[in-house]
């Protein structure tokens, strides 16, 4: 996994992705493994496929925040919202401390006309982390 890691961080994705596509294969249980193929698909633009890789990794391991927000931020990019909203939930369930959880919270409360929610969870995030700038441009996008 460090190598994959290693290479998409060096530009290298298509290494990366054969890597990742090699732990899989060889061992087809590897949660690790995909959530980084996800993740590299997510990033590339591919979301359907990184929806069906990040599904397979949240069965195989449930109480992974990162693999269940990465899944919940697929789903909002694919505007299937009320997907997103429970899978985000659930990553609040699992992390009620990360700040982009709670900010995803407030994209996908906002996307479904919940005002309300949206500045809610977009002010939670701010608390958790005042130095996120992308969440102050979001609050003042809903307001």
């Amino acid at each position: 996994m460090r190598a994959a890691y290693r290479l998409r961080v060096s530009g290298e994705t298509a290494a990366a992705r054969q890597e990742l596509e090699a732990a899989i294969q060889t061992y087809p249980p590897n949660w690790e493994a995909r959530f980084g193929l996800g993740v590299l698909e997510l990033e590339a633009g591919n979301v359907a496929r990184a929806r069906t890789v990040l599904e397979k990794a949240v069965d195989l391991s449930p109480r992974q925040v990162d693999g269940v927000y990465q899944l919940a931020v697929v789903y909002y990019r694919l505007r299937a919202l009320d997907l997103a909203a429970r899978t985000i939930e659930t990553a609040m369930t699992l992390d009620p401390y990360a700040a982009n959880i709670q900010e995803y919270a407030g994209l996908i409360a906002a996307a479904r006309g919940d005002r309300q929610a949206a500045e809610r969870s977009l002010r939670r995030a701010i608390e958790l982390d005042p130095a996120r700038p992308s969440t102050y441009s979001n609050l003042g996008t809903l307001l």
